[in-house]
């Protein structure tokens, strides 16, 4: 039984270059931009279409990113009775794969000590 490896392993490997080997020096901006295309093919293109529309919506709602947790719970207050829930879950999602594109906690996800 193999470990498990993590994305940019696996996005390495992808790109048949073989393992990642722990003495390789890899800078971040690689990893980063090894991370986005393995994102960008694994997510369809009609997908990140309804998540870009999903952030416009978000930020016309007024609200910047990041965001917090609380301004996420009044967005999704400001719409409960008037957007499918669907599609507020679509926007949740969207906002944390932004959250995490970015590199930060994701304000939707679980509180630490839940």
């Amino acid at each position: 039984m193999s470990e498990p490896q993590d994305a940019s392993s696996q996005t390495k490997e992808l790109r048949n270059e073989g393992p990642l080997t722990e003495t390789q020096d890899i800078p971040s901006t690689a990893l980063y931009t090894r991370q986005r295309e393995y994102l960008q093919t694994a997510t369809a293109e009609n997908t990140r279409r309804a998540y870009r529309a999903a952030i416009r919506h978000f930020e016309r709602w007024g609200r910047r990113l990041p965001t917090t947790r609380e301004t996420l719970i009044g967005y999704l207050l400001a719409y409960a009775e008037t957007l499918n829930p669907r599609t507020l879950a679509v926007g949740l999602t969207a906002l944390s794969q932004w959250r995490r594109s970015q590199g930060l906690a994701d304000p939707a996800g679980r509180p630490s000590g839940a």
